[in-house]
């Protein structure tokens, strides 16, 4: 299981990363109030950030609203602003499809749920996959 915690912890964050970079780069610094956003993730923020203001004990979630967000919000993040990302994949179903796979497994994985063979596999394929089509763009953040 640590592998597979692993392989999800490393994808979600690496398109944590590519998404800021990218939209950062097109709109500013100012970048995810200009992103298309539903009221439901724009809720989702606010009300995570009020809890955690309560919750001082636990360390923030991050310096971007984007930490504050589920791993299946990148998708709609991308889908919502195709105009931004279209470049960086082949089309919006190749990526959108593989973050809502890769939400139902790491939702597994975050409820101490059983991760079989199949499930590791397409996580090993999709990981490997995702990462390889950012890496140009990850590679020059650095």
């Amino acid at each position: 299981m640590a592998q597979v915690y692993l392989c999800l912890y490393c994808v979600e964050n690496s398109l944590r990363s590519f998404i800021e970079l990218v939209a950062r780069d097109k709109l500013g610094d100012d970048y995810f109030d200009q992103l298309t956003l539903n009221k439901d993730i724009k809720e989702k923020i606010a009300s995570r950030k009020t809890q955690e203001s309560t919750n001082r004990w636990l360390r923030l979630r991050g310096d971007s609203e984007i930490f504050y967000l589920n791993f299946e919000d990148l998708g709609t993040i991308i889908r919502n602003n195709w105009n931004i990302f279209s470049k960086y994949f082949p089309n919006q179903n190749w990526i959108t499809t593989k973050i809502e796979d890769l939400a139902k497994c790491r939702n597994l994985v975050a409820h101490n749920s059983f991760v079989g063979d199949h499930e590791r596999d397409l996580i090993r394929v999709y990981y490997t996959s995702i990462l390889r089509q950012l890496d140009s763009i990850l590679a020059n953040r650095k």
